[in-house]
């Protein structure tokens, strides 16, 4: 694995901030967080997990919209992170109407 320059760190120290701040708590060390993600950045190859049928859409559209942030494809990302956010938003509205909070 490849070492990690400052800015990355640094922007990475960011980002496990921001997660722990909405409450994600699957990385509970920083220095966890940041290793795990400089490994699969390092590699090209990021776990995404399998989705369930009712996500598989939304999941589609945000590996695509990835695909093309990574391509440097700004306006192209932020169209199919609406996509995907309408589904995502279209798949919850159906879930709470057959399991009410």
């Amino acid at each position: 694995m490849s070492s990690i320059d400052r800015g990355s760190y640094e922007q990475l120290q960011q980002v496990h901030h921001e997660l722990s701040m909405i409450g994600e708590t699957r990385f509970v060390s920083q220095e966890h967080f940041i290793e795990d993600w400089w490994a699969q950045e390092d590699t090209g190859s990021f776990h995404l997990g399998c989705p369930s049928f009712q996500d598989r859409r939304a999941l589609a559209l945000l590996v695509y919209a990835a695909r093309a942030l990574n391509a440097g494809e700004h306006g192209r990302a932020i169209e199919l992170l609406k996509l995907a956010l309408e589904e995502i938003s279209v798949t919850q509205a159906a879930l709470e109407q057959v399991q009410p909070n």
